[in-house]
Parts: structure tokens; sequence; C-alpha cells
């Protein structure tokens, strides 16, 4: 890893969210001073605005958050950053469109601009989410296939064929 200087234009911070979550990106952006700061964290809604509130009263007035959640697959996060497309919730609407830009310049990342970190927030929670539910729903299909004694595999694939026809049929419709 390259050495980290003193201060930094763009800082990224990933980390689990906990109790300490607004005081340690407090902590960090003391220490490196960014003009552009990146929460990539799973957070409760509301968390970046409160981060936003606490930067501004210690002068951190000129530092733009923008809350980017972590969007891929544990623990292959660092390796697929450039895989996927991610939502950015920013502060401030300019400075998160230069931010957006030097990201496609570093590595072609594309980025999807929110209107406030608010919803990417949101957002983020209800795509972990969904996960979490479809993982459930695909145990259950398993074990349902398992006691009839047919092929879940075969049945997975005759229901996403399903639904991608259906998909193709509604949008000939609209």
């Amino acid at each position: 890893y390259p050495a980290i200087k003193d201060t930094a234009d763009h800082l990224h911070i990933c980390v689990p969210y906990s109790n300490n979550y607004v005081e340690d990106v407090l902590s960090w952006t003391s220490q490196y001073k960014p003009s552009v700061l990146f929460l990539h964290s799973l957070v409760p809604v509301g968390t970046t605005n409160i981060v936003i509130a606490v930067l501004e009263e210690k002068g951190f007035t000129n530092t733009t958050v923008i809350h980017m959640p972590p969007i891929g697959e544990h623990p292959l996060l660092a390796e697929q950053f450039v895989k996927y497309l991610h939502i950015m919730g920013p502060s401030s609407m300019e400075p998160a469109r230069m931010a957006a830009e030097k990201l496609v310049q570093l590595g072609n990342i594309k980025t999807l601009a929110f209107t406030s970190p608010l919803e990417t927030e949101f957002a983020s929670l209800m795509y972990y989410a969904r996960i979490g539910i479809d993982r459930l729903f695909l145990a259950y299909v398993k074990e349902m296939c398992r006691s009839c004694g047919i092929t879940e595999a075969q049945v997975a694939y005759g229901w996403v064929e399903i639904q991608n026809r259906s998909r193709i049929i509604s949008k000939i419709g609209d």
C-alpha cells in the first residue's frame, strides 16, 4: 500500500457501523483533512447527516461528505469496487459531480448520484434486506424441493425463465 500522506484530497472510510462511528469518522477527518469524504458503510438512516453536522461544528465546512454504500461480496469488496455501479448520496451536488469524474479517471468506476445521503442510506439497507429475504426464500425452496423429491435447479431455472419472459412481454405491451 502507498504511504498515507498527512492530508488527503479524497478520503474513503469503510468500517462497520458502531456506537463510535461518528467519533471515528471525525478522528480520521481531523487527521487527513480531506476535501471529499466518502463513507462506504452500511449505516442507520440519518447517520451521514449527523456526520456532516458534527464536521461542520468542528470547522470542516469545506469537506463534502458522500455516502457511497458498499456494493459487492464480502470479503471481495476491494477487488470488486470497479465492477459495480455505485450510488452516491452527496451533501453537495457539484463536488459530488467532480468526485464522480475523478472515480471514472482512477478506474472507470461508475456512479449514480442520488439527491441526499438519506436516500442512499435507505436504499442500501433495503438492498441488503432484500438479499437476506432472497436467501431465506431460496433455503425454503431448497427444502421444499427435497421434501417433494424434485430437482431444485430445474425449478429455479424455470422460475427465472418465467420471470424474464414476463418482463419482456410486459415491456412489449407498454
